[in-house]
């Protein structure tokens, strides 16, 4: 089993920690616009978050399996290769910690939280349009955060009980919801989250039609079975 290199994972250890802090401080601001928003808009919130970060959740996915190569410069490594290779060896993400399988998700989410806690908040208080954006942005970053531990969890052969109670009920991302992404040719059910807007999307054509609108985008990075056929 391939074992992290040293610098990244004390770059997740970091980013765990500093979200963390910032996750309590964002907290604290959401509570104090119960005032502004009451519970049905801070409900409303929470499940359009959530909504938000599944398709969030499918789009990255989306462009990691669609777009580039593990050898393209700076992205390839760190953003492509880790997608690639899940589809090699699925069950790899069963094996990786608490460190490992989060620390990117937070690190992203890190600039996105500092900017709601010093920027945003003095708006959110004040608008009940703008504390509920700011209330989803939160319920948002929540997801964004689980969503790797969802997807381990679903390629996990038992789970814990209380997690294959919420993969029942669909609360969460359940692993014969997601074999589907699984099965060759891996084109459907990027969503890794919950999964909810997998049928719709698919319906839709909505990743076929986007990688038809990307790969027509200039400079945009060529896809992954144009760098297999070369």
């Amino acid at each position: 089993m391939r074992k992290q290199p040293a610098h990244l994972r004390a770059l997740n250890v970091v980013s765990i920690l500093v979200f963390a802090v910032y996750f309590v401080i964002i907290s604290a601001e959401v509570i104090q616009l119960w005032s502004v928003l009451g519970a049905w808009g801070v409900l409303c919130s929470a499940v359009a978050g959530y909504i938000l970060a599944d398709f969030l959740s499918g789009f990255v996915h989306f462009l990691g399996d669609t777009f580039g190569s593990p050898t393209t410069p700076i992205i390839g490594p760190a953003f492509v290769f880790p997608f690639r290779e899940h589809h090699i060896e699925p069950e790899a993400i069963t094996h990786h910690d608490f460190i490992e399988t989060n620390g990117h998700n937070c690190l992203v989410s890190i600039p996105v939280m500092m900017i709601m806690a010093h920027v945003l908040f003095k708006y959110a208080v004040v608008s009940a349009t703008a504390g509920f954006a700011f209330a989803t942005s939160y319920f948002l970053i929540f997801g964004v955060l689980l969503t790797n531990q969802f997807h381990k969890w679903a390629h996990m052969k038992r789970a814990p009980a209380p997690i294959r109670f919420l993969q029942r009920t669909r609360i969460i991302l359940s692993p014969a919801h997601h074999k589907i992404h699984h099965t060759s040719p891996y084109t459907r059910y990027f969503c890794i989250t919950t999964g909810w807007l997998n049928f719709t999307l698919d319906r839709l054509f909505f990743f076929p039609i986007a990688k038809f609108t990307i790969r027509r985008i200039p400079f945009m990075l060529k896809t992954a079975e144009e760098y297999t056929d070369r």
